[in-house]
């Protein structure tokens, strides 16, 4: 079993293996032996690139919109496609 010194020389090594071990650890309840320090890290990471990804896409979103309601005679495929994309796939993966 991987010693909590063990896994914060592996995060910079092998951040997958990494994630796998922690886990797992977590999964059986060893808290005392998880890397807390780098899962919270990890995980406030995770959060703001999430949140930085949906808002790159709001605007791409908002911006084929605003094109499409005031450009009608420049509307092509490229801005309906990337408008139902955005709208169904990306916003609402639920949906797929």
């Amino acid at each position: 079993m991987q010693t909590t010194l063990d896994l914060k020389k592996l995060y910079e090594k092998d951040e997958h293996l990494w994630l796998i071990e922690n886990a797992r650890l977590l999964r059986e309840g060893h808290l005392d032996l998880a890397d807390i320090e780098h899962i919270a890290e990890t995980l406030e990471e995770m959060g703001k690139r999430d949140l930085r990804e949906i808002l790159s896409r709001m605007r791409v979103l908002n911006s084929h919109l605003l094109e499409w309601n005031y450009q009608k005679d420049r509307r092509g495929n490229s801005w309906n496609y990337t408008i139902t994309e955005l709208r169904i796939h990306k916003i609402h993966p639920e949906r797929v």
